[in-house]
């Protein structure tokens, strides 16, 4: 894309940076269907077994079951494809555009390349797109017992042949997508190519704040798992008297203060807590005075909470990617600061993600040292998140008065 924008020391601006060193590129994710309504009749039956009126109930039904070995190893493969991509990629969404974000992550948009990496990531396409096919072949070879396996978990009343298709297809769609502007309207409509331009500019700082803020959501994402995992000790909340009688048993998942979570009051906490709801688990935030949670928490000295190298992995990936990918998004260099320690600390742990995640589980000291380097990390996030907050509201206040005038 043409922008033609520039910093007031005659640098590219990071939006122009942005767009010069990128190629944009649309993908669909592969898939199959996995899921089916049930059946208005045994939809019924189910509300009336447990007591619930059909119109409120919802149901469906799962197909593809990842507990056959050939499904499962379907899944794999899909998730690696997913993973690659979002790792040398990023994506074009609107900031503070939820909704856009949730439908990128389950059908596909518009990624971002760097030029430099785009050749090998047109290779690693081509090998996935390689894979993809012969594990089409594999599905359909079996797809007959894999529907029998189906029919198996569901019972005869909820299995239907017809949910499922003739046969499957895994296509990994990737095409190139040209975001430039015709430069012949520069000669033969001027004032066209001047809107154009304009728009061109105010749409490059929308994509720019929407990639920086993509890349902050997934490091503060992996930061809370290290924190999470961090803790050896399971600490559960036992409430004294009825205030958040309901919360008894939950185990805490992580505590967000005023530092780490802006939002947060000074004083107060935000807990992620798992606990149970009748027969299902659930997840959820929790806001309260610090004082209170302090007085709730309690170790559970039967439980220890396993640290996993995946959890380790997957910081150090995302922590390479912003080291490869923040120069184009204009962030701080204190949060460019304290990711490289970050990075710096956990790779003087050891060689790799198993050496890294054997030396946190065998010494507390050690994880205590990561916590706190993890804390402060996630700290900056939230402060650089802030600042992107505060920029896009006087964007849009000036652009409303703008538009008013």
């Amino acid at each position: 894309m043409t922008t033609e924008t520039t910093t007031a020391a005659g640098q590219q601006s990071p939006q122009a940076r942005l767009l010069t060193e990128v190629v944009a590129v649309r993908v669909r994710w592969p898939g199959f269907q996995r899921t089916r309504r049930v059946p208005p009749r045994e939809k019924e039956r189910m509300a009336q077994a447990v007591g619930a009126d059909v119109r409120g109930f919802a149901s469906t039904k799962r197909l593809m079951s990842s507990r056959h070995p050939i499904v499962a190893e379907a899944n794999a493969l899909l998730a690696r494809v997913r993973k690659y991509i979002e790792l040398h990629t990023l994506p074009v969404v609107q900031f503070g555009a939820s909704a856009d974000a949730d439908l990128q992550r389950k059908e596909g948009g518009v990624y971002l390349v760097k030029l430099d990496e785009a050749e090998a990531f047109y290779a690693a396409i081509e090998r996935f797109r390689h894979e993809l096919a012969e594990m089409s072949d594999k599905l359909n070879r079996n797809l007959e017992a894999i529907k029998e396996f189906d029919r198996q978990l569901l019972g005869d009343r909820l299995f239907d042949p017809a949910d499922y298709p003739e046969a499957i297809n895994l296509t990994l769609i990737c095409r190139p997508v040209n975001l430039d502007i015709p430069s012949k309207l520069r000669q033969y409509a001027p004032r066209m190519f001047e809107r154009e331009l304009e728009a061109a500019r105010q749409e490059a700082q929308a994509i720019c704040r929407g990639a920086a803020a993509a890349m902050l959501d997934s490091i503060r994402e992996v930061l809370e798992s290290m924190m999470q995992a961090m803790t050896s000790d399971v600490v559960k909340l036992h409430p004294v008297g009825e205030k958040y009688r309901e919360l008894d048993g939950a185990e805490v998942l992580l505590v967000y203060t005023h530092k780490i979570d802006p939002d947060v009051p000074e004083g107060q906490v935000r807990v992620k807590i798992k606990r149970r709801e009748g027969t299902k688990q659930v997840v959820e935030l929790v806001d309260m005075p610090e004082r209170d949670y302090q007085e709730m928490c309690e170790i559970d000295t039967s439980a220890r909470r396993v640290f996993k190298q995946t959890t380790v992995q997957n910081t150090l990936e995302i922590l390479d990617k912003f080291q490869r990918m923040s120069g184009l998004l204009g962030l701080s260099p204190a949060l460019t600061s304290a990711m490289d320690m970050t990075r710096m600390r956990l790779e003087a742990l050891g060689r790799n993600a198993e050496d890294i995640s054997n030396a946190l589980r065998e010494s507390d000291t050690l994880r205590s040292q990561a916590a706190q380097i993890v804390r402060q990390a996630l700290e900056t996030v939230a402060d650089e998140t802030a600042v992107l907050r505060r920029n896009k509201r006087k964007i849009d206040r000036a652009a409303a008065v703008e538009g008013g005038e």
